[in-house]
């Protein structure tokens, strides 16, 4: 069993100004939970203690991620409305992104995000979830 660390979100964080934080270890799966709606955006600012590749994995169709490294390159976004609620990145050891969760609604609708190196499980059984939404 994996070690688990859960962030939850916090008003006000509607602006990378205010983004909650969290750090992700390549032997752990990071967590974070919260709500939106179309109407309110949450930013997460997360940094990775190890370089690789990462999954990113929404439980919600309802809300749409996007993330982007310090220079605003877009490194992934989902699209819910096709059936794609994750993906994967690649970072650096230290790397700080910018992950934005929005609300695909007007209302809304909580979400857990889990983050974890490429080849830890996150599934609990069930249908495993979307497809990969690289950019």
């Amino acid at each position: 069993r994996k070690l688990m660390a859960v962030v939850a979100e916090s008003e006000p964080n509607n602006r990378k100004s205010f983004a909650d934080t969290a750090t992700v270890a390549a032997d752990q799966i990071t967590n974070l939970v919260g709500e939106s709606s179309k109407k309110d955006k949450d930013f997460f600012a997360v940094t990775f203690e190890q370089a690789g590749s990462y999954q990113l994995v929404s439980d919600s169709a309802l809300v749409k991620l996007s993330v982007e490294n310090t220079f605003g390159e877009k490194l992934l976004e989902t699209e819910p409305n096709d059936g794609i609620t994750s993906g994967q990145i690649e970072v650096e050891a230290g790397q700080k992104v910018w992950l934005r969760v929005r609300g695909v609604e007007k209302d809304v609708a909580a979400y857990d995000v889990a983050i974890a190196a490429l080849g830890i499980d996150l599934g609990g059984g069930g249908s495993g979830g979307g497809e990969s939404g690289l950019v």
